[in-house]
């Protein structure tokens, strides 16, 4: 586990055009931030300054004391821990640029080989017409492929980095310093854990998607944004729309806007924060804004703000992942630094120590299961699925086995709508009840209800008197109860619903979950096989979702489908007394929120037990202790890595989000040990 990386986005109190009193603030701001353990803080575009200067930006007045405060904030930085981005107006061969520096004790980058307390990292290339007709007209557009800007640099800049050169003579390229070259460099040290790499943009270059490929491909995972952008009407929503779209493609965003001490005779800046990390905003707030997001929201945003800071974790592990898969899609190669262009003006690599104990963060304890949209819209999948293959083979008839139970309760659901859509008599719908020896009371009285109720074709068939013949035929002792017992009424029932379906010419269709696919919590050839199954990259969390999001669009079947949700899950395969239900799968494997939390971070991030065990203890603070998660994954590692037999012969079944379990998506060899899963478990245990 490399751990988390704790980014900042600040806006603080303005003074416009008084760099003194903004490093003040900025100081303050500073110390606060890495008190907090903040490994990167990001202050808005011309922090120092301002942004709304107009020309009295290109004042010598002004441009001095920006040095001034700039050389004051780099000595700060020196006692401090984290990496600062700030932002001023500065002058080369007789331009004036809109600048980003870089300030930290332990940054270091081309033929630096010591501490550099300064770097300027990237100058902004291009204003909107608005801006330039009114706050960024004193400013020269920089072309990124043109240094011609940064051979020159700003003589206080260069004295401040050369002190921390070991030999400065030897340094004869200033564009060192100032061209905005890769930084890569190498962690000798052992405190150091993790090269990160960043890249300090302006909003401007969040359109150009050439630039960020390349950003991308030459290893940049972060994109640091000081920015000074107007607000207007919705801006603040299309901003998080555009983060959400870039944290979609690999990158995390940090984004710190200008606040309501720039000038508002022209537009208004509303100090806008946004952090945005794998396809979601996580934390964002505004001075226009009422609230910010809420911490425990079940969408999993935002973990911990203040007034002027906004705080999150990045996760670099997840970052990587992202990263890899964004250029897999586009079939993209590493480049070298030659090959790059643009993109090596923007890359920096960092040297930090990442957290291991997040808590600026908050994760959702059901990742796999998304809003009110996005559960209709996986029941019209599940049913377009089923449609499909129906239209496919020419079935009109479609039989079902009923027991009662969450999992069945979820294809009938999917059955009933296809049937809508396909526009055929619910006589077509055929539900099977099977009662047998474990079969509950309230189970078989819901399983007929439901049938009843929906106006399909409902029947019942007893198994009883066939399993007894059954088990006399292959010799099981009467009074066994061993798995053979078990397994033997889920076979049956398979192949009754299969022969039924053969006999009247229809499709019989699966009952099978993403949950006990994952766990291999079916019978081989029993509950396991289908013809068709909706329900096989659906998880036992969303599947509980989905019937109740239908309970709420069918009245006449509410009362009954909520008994279901509420109904323990069980295979009913052991008799219980008086009809009650004997297995409660849940007291055997452990909860299905856990199992569900740990096949998404496995499936989606392949993420390793102690990230799991870190994530959940976030998740599911309150509801599990940290032995009940780590005994529960110890269960989810050993059958999950035990089952893949089962799962290379499943039937086909759509999925309905990219975590899934098919035969399609997902490859595992039958015979994979488990001895590095166990060792990190017991490792986990130990530290208990």
């Amino acid at each position: 586990m490399k751990g988390w990386m704790r980014v900042a986005a600040v806006t603080p109190r303005l003074h416009l055009g008084d760099p003194e009193a903004n490093a003040d603030e900025i100081v303050r701001l500073m110390t606060e931030a890495d008190q907090a353990m903040a490994d990167v803080v990001v202050f808005p575009e011309l922090s120092l300054t301002g942004a709304t200067l107009g020309d009295a930006a290109a004042s010598d007045v002004i441009l001095e004391a920006s040095e001034e405060a700039l050389l004051r904030l780099a000595q700060a930085a020196l006692d401090l821990d984290a990496y600062f981005v700030v932002g001023l107006p500065i002058k080369v061969q007789g331009q004036l640029l809109d600048a980003a520096v870089v300030l930290g004790s332990m940054y270091s980058g081309g033929a630096f080989t010591s501490h550099a307390p300064v770097h300027l990292m990237i100058a902004r290339d291009r204003f909107s017409e608005e801006e330039r007709r009114t706050t960024r007209r004193a400013f020269t557009p920089w072309d990124r492929e043109d240094d011609v800007y940064a051979v020159d640099g700003v003589s206080r800049l260069m004295e401040a980095a050369f002190e921390e050169v070991e030999n400065p003579d030897e340094v004869n390229d200033v564009a060192s310093l100032t061209s905005l070259g890769i930084f890569d460099v190498e962690a000798s040290d052992t405190f150091m854990k993790r090269l990160t790499g960043v890249a300090v943009v302006f909003p401007a270059d969040l359109d150009d998607g050439a630039f960020l490929d390349a950003l991308q491909e030459q290893g940049v995972t972060t994109l640091l944004v000081p920015a000074a952008e107007p607000a207007y009407a919705k801006s603040f929503e299309k901003r998080k729309a555009q983060f959400e779209a870039l944290s979609r493609r690999g990158f995390a965003v940090v984004y710190a806007g200008a606040g309501t001490g720039e000038s508002g005779a022209h537009t208004l800046y509303a100090g806008e924060r946004l952090i945005a990390e794998g396809g979601a905003v996580r934390v964002a707030a505004s001075a226009l804004s009422e609230t910010t997001f809420d911490p425990h929201a079940a969408s999993g945003l935002l973990a911990s703000a203040t007034d002027e800071i906004l705080y999150y974790d990045l996760d670099l592990d997840f970052l990587d992942v992202a990263r890899r898969e964004a250029l897999a899609r586009r079939g993209a190669q590493r480049k070298t630094t030659a090959d790059t262009g643009a993109a090596m003006h923007a890359r920096g690599s960092l040297q930090i120590e990442p957290l291991e104990d997040p808590e600026c963060i908050a994760v959702n304890p059901s990742p796999l299961v998304p809003d009110d949209a996005g559960l209709e819209e996986i029941l019209r999948i599940q049913a377009a699925g089923l449609a499909r293959r129906m239209t496919q083979i020419g079935a009109k008839d479609v039989w079902l086995g009923l027991s009662g139970g969450l999992d069945s309760t979820l294809a009938f659901l999917v059955a009933l709508r296809t049937f809508e859509q396909l526009h055929l008599p619910l006589s077509k719908l055929h539900l099977v009840s099977m009662p047998a020896f474990g079969t509950g009371k309230r189970t078989r009285s819901n399983a007929r209800a439901l049938g009843e109720a929906s106006g399909a074709d409902f029947r019942e068939i007893l198994l009883n008197d066939v399993l007894k013949q059954h088990f006399a035929d292959i010799g099981l002792p009467e009074g066994d109860r061993s798995v053979a017992f078990e397994n033997a009424q889920a076979r049956e029932r398979t192949q009754i619903v299969m022969d039924l379906a053969n006999l009247h010419g229809g499709l019989q269709v699966g009952t099978g979950d993403l949950s006990e696919v994952a766990l291999g919590w079916s019978t081989y050839n029993g509950d396991h096989m289908a013809m068709y199954n909706p329900n096989g990259s659906v998880p036992k969390t969303l599947a509980r979702a989905l019937v109740a999001h239908e309970a709420t669009c069918r009245p006449a079947l509410k009362e009954i489908l909520t008994d279901i949700i509420q109904t323990p899950i069980s295979p009913e395969l052991l008799p219980g007394e008086d009809g009650a239900i004997a297995q409660k799968t849940e007291e055997i494997v452990g909860d299905y929120r856990l199992h569900d939390f740990f096949l998404y971070y496995v499936l989606r991030y392949d993420a390793a037990p102690d990230k799991i065990l870190a994530l959940a203890q976030v998740a599911f603070a309150g509801a599990f202790d940290r032995r009940t998660i780590v005994e529960t994954l110890r269960i989810f590692a050993r059958r999950f890595l035990s089952s893949q037999f089962k799962r290379n012969a499943q039937p086909d079944g759509v999925a309905v989000s990219e975590v899934n379990l098919s035969t399609d998506g997902w490859r595992m060899s039958s015979d994979l040990q488990n001895g590095a899963w166990m060792a990190a478990l017991d490792r986990l245990e130990r530290d208990q």
